[in-house]
């Protein structure tokens, strides 16, 4: 028995073994296994922090060597393959004794050094509620679009607007549904409002008193991708209160999403009969075959019960805990477990339920009666001067009388209005129009067509910040686009028959004549957009990139092909330097190098559909086959330049000018609460005066001039270009026909660059800026020193020789797209 209880973590004092009724009311593995990925990833974040500690806890072997066991524990996981065994306690214990007996127990042992299940537990909890509160708000702008979508489409139907449950005054439909959205949009808020809070590590704080090895905890931060350190170390391990918070906005947002199933299910009886839900969330009766039962509405109103419950059973926990850890907090897990996945399970429902739900206009229109215009009955005497309290009364009389006589508010006669009130005229019948009394509601958050249209756009608003970068991004296919098809385009049949042979000078000209006016206006870009803002700049640079690349399309002879080509790189020059500072200034700091990710990854996207485009054109016969890349490159430059004046400012660009209130507005929809110190920065910024050249110059600005300039020239020098150029006639010399070399050269390398950067995409905001440059700058020098020694040496006339050259220009491809391509820019700024 004794050696059964060393098995254990904490066994080491205990002789006797544990009852097995006690044993199943502590273990917590049944339902803690969801935690398995996120333990991995903390365990391995953990095994790097004791390799750093000074002596080092871990040496590079044995860090090796945990990593790897891990990872074969989180693989077995993943595939089912993971064998639960009886002392294992929870997903903590089950994964350490499972990479002992991986990697062996003399190296899996020195991974809890320092570290208690207490802070262990606290951080995969963390670790992982981040993960599902992203997935939770990506499904609840689901709902809200759906919502935005129909109030759209049905903006037309008027219908009863009730108070107390009593028909109160007409209102659009679409009014009803942004009613919810709007309640929606607030619980998007708070999830938003709570990803800093729950993003705080506690791991390092041991099992309450702090690590003794004094591991790197900014480390773990920075490896764990979480916001903040926590400041001390018993009340990060005791700390549930992002679990009772979490509970919290999930309890409300059920409460939001009951009272809509409770509205819908309400609008969807016979007695209304406004609404119907679709087949595919509604059920029948098993005795009543007439019936169609809104099962899925009353599911959703019923499951908010639930989640409150798991709300104040919880805060019934905590209430009475004394400081730091006890076991009580396991009962934090499932509740937080449990409201995930009724959560999400609710809004994905809740889409579905509002995508197939199918509205009767004519029902609606037979729930307005007259007496609903007794208010705009009083607004009117109070339009002819009569204080509001005192038109109150007079439409209640009315109202009185009309139910007397037996005849409709609308039905009464003028002499019958006078009576009451002299004030009434022959115009009192204008009043009893429902459209016009929507359309009197006109005030911000009314319900006229107006007031609704901007509730609309308001809430797309809320959902499309992200779309912002993209449609800037955009203009990253011009340039991609027209790298990777101008090489092609000018050895195709088609177009050496109408532009006659070029010798390799005169298609180099053609190829690169663009790069000479880009640089150009590149220079002047800065000045132009400081002075009509920079999304007009990337406007203006799109229209002389589509004048450009139109007449290209169209081109009789080469001369007008050439000048052609300036004109597109004069807008080149423009839209690319702008559409890079406005990237950088919209996107919040936690998000530029994404951000600035995706620019690049749309360039090296389109670089290969470029070529792709040429090669599934060359076999038409007409000059078609070259025309077709210019006119499609025309069409995307004419909608980025109709597109980009609708984007908001640049807040920096605004603070300049002194317009701090549009800055703030801007700033409002694209950062969020953990950007709350960049806000601040932004916000201080004075207006600007004129800037001119000398002013990059000062001091305390030279310096990141000098750099900039250099890492954009070392760029450019040792850029992507000689590749697509120069590597064909390598690959002919490897021995390969024209047309493999050419789709080698150009295509493969187009797929190469493109997954490249989509790597480094994944890892631009976790390795820093500055590794990934240096580490980018050794692997391309690595490979262009050993394409040297291979012509050096003749090895690269042999046929392996020349293979692998191949191979290191498409090593090369890779690492300048996933490196230098990405951050230079980015990190010059």
């Amino acid at each position: 028995m004794a050696e059964q209880m060393k098995k254990k973590l904490w066994g080491g004092r205990f002789t006797e073994g544990t009852d097995p009724l006690m044993w199943e009311f502590n273990q917590c593995l049944s339902y803690d296994k969801k935690l398995y990925a996120v333990d991995v990833a903390g365990s391995k974040a953990y095994a790097l922090a004791l390799s750093k500690t000074s002596p080092p806890i871990l040496t590079s072997h044995e860090l090796s060597e945990i990593v790897r066991g891990l990872t074969q524990v989180q693989s077995e996981w993943e595939n089912n393959t993971f064998e639960i065994k009886q002392d294992d306690e929870d997903i903590h214990t089950a994964n350490e004794r499972r990479l002992s007996e991986i990697i062996g127990s003399d190296i899996g042992g020195k991974l809890h050094t320092g570290r208690s299940r207490n802070d262990q537990v606290a951080t995969d909890m963390r670790l992982w509620l981040i993960k599902e509160v992203a997935q939770d708000i990506e499904w609840l702008q689901g709902v809200i679009g759906i919502l935005t979508v129909k109030a759209e489409e049905w903006i037309d139907h008027i219908a009863a607007g009730f108070t107390h449950l009593q028909r109160a005054q007409p209102i659009r439909f679409s009014h009803f549904l942004l009613a919810h959205a709007h309640s929606f949009a607030g619980d998007l808020d708070r999830l938003r409002n709570l990803v800093p809070r729950v993003s705080t590590l506690p791991l390092g704080s041991g099992a309450l008193a702090g690590n003794p090895f004094c591991v790197d905890r900014e480390l773990l931060r920075s490896e764990l991708n979480m916001k903040n350190v926590g400041g001390n170390s018993m009340q990060s391990v005791a700390d549930r209160d992002f679990v009772a918070e979490y509970l919290f906005v999930c309890s409300l947002l059920m409460v939001h999403i009951s009272r809509f199933a409770e509205d819908l299910i309400v609008y969807s009886t016979s007695e209304f009969g406004w609404v119907v839900c679709g087949d595919a969330y509604s059920t029948g009766s098993s005795i009543m075959p007439q019936k169609k039962n809104p099962d899925a509405l009353e599911l959703l109103r019923g499951k908010s019960g639930r989640t409150m419950g798991q709300l104040s059973g919880f805060l019934a926990t905590l209430k009475g805990l004394p400081a730091t850890y006890n076991k009580d907090l396991q009962e934090s897990q499932e509740p937080m477990f449990d409201a995930a996945e009724t959560i999400g399970k609710s809004l994905r429902i809740l889409t579905g339920v509002i995508s197939t739900l199918k509205i009767f206009p004519e029902k609606m229109k037979q729930s307005l009666t007259p007496d609903m215009l007794a208010t705009d009955l009083a607004e009117y005497l109070v339009r002819k001067g009569i204080p509001f309290r005192e038109t109150h009364h007079i439409s209640g009389s009315c109202i009185r009388l009309s139910e007397q006589t037996g005849v409709p508010l609308s039905a009464l006669t003028l002499e019958q209005f006078k009576s009451i009130c002299p004030t009434f005229d022959a115009d009192v019948v204008d009043v009893f129009n429902f459209e016009t009394s929507v359309e009197r509601r006109d005030a911000a958050g009314g319900t006229s067509r107006r007031a609704v249209l901007a509730q609309i756009e308001n809430l797309k608003r809320i959902l499309e910040t992200g779309l912002y970068a993209t449609l800037v991004c955009l203009t990253g296919c011009l340039f991609g686009g027209d790298t990777g098809s101008i090489g092609s385009i000018t050895v195709m049949d088609q177009f050496v028959e109408h532009f006659g042979e070029l010798s390799e000078f005169m298609r180099g000209f053609v190829v690169s004549v663009i790069l000479l006016p880009s640089a150009v206006t590149g220079l002047v870009a800065g000045k132009l957009m400081d002075k009509i803002s920079r999304k007009y700049t990337i406007s203006l640079g799109a229209v002389i990139f589509a004048v450009g690349s139109g007449i290209s399309c169209g081109a009789p002879n080469l001369a007008v092909l050439i000048v052609a080509r300036c004109i597109a790189g004069a807008g080149e020059g423009l839209f690319l330097s702008a559409s890079t500072c406005y990237l950088c200034e919209i996107a919040p700091r936690h998000l530029r190098g994404r951000v600035m990710s995706c620019f690049q990854l749309f360039i090296s996207g389109a670089l290969a559909l470029g070529y792709f485009t040429c090669y599934g054109t060359v076999k038409m016969q007409s000059s078609f086959a070259w025309r077709t890349t210019f006119a499609m490159s025309t069409v995307v430059a004419l909608f980025c330049a109709i597109c980009t004046p609708y984007l908001p400012y640049s807040p920096r660009w605004l603070m300049s000018k002194g317009r701090r209130a549009e800055a703030e507005e801007v700033l409002n929809l694209v950062t969020g609460p953990e950007d709350e110190a960049e806000r601040k920065e932004l916000l201080a910024v004075p207006p600007a005066d004129d800037v001119g050249w000398s002013h990059i110059f000062e001091k305390g600005v030279r310096g990141r001039t000098l750099l900039g300039t250099f890492l954009n020239v070392f760029q450019m020098t040792t850029g992507i270009d000689f590749v697509l150029f120069y590597s064909p006639t390598l690959f002919v010399q490897a021995g390969l026909d024209a047309a493999t070399s050419s789709f080698i050269a150009s295509g493969v390398t187009g797929i190469v660059v493109f997954l490249g950067t989509a790597v480094g995409t994944l890892f631009v905001d976790r390795a820093g800026r500055r590794p990934m440059i240096i580490g980018g700058g050794i692997a391309m020098t690595a490979a262009l020193l050993l394409m040297g020694a291979l012509y050096a040496s003749k090895g690269a006339e042999t046929k392996g020789g020349k293979w692998v050259v191949i191979l290191l220009i498409e090593v090369f491809a890779a690492t300048f797209a996933g490196t230098w391509a990405l951050l230079v820019r980015l990190y010059a700024r």
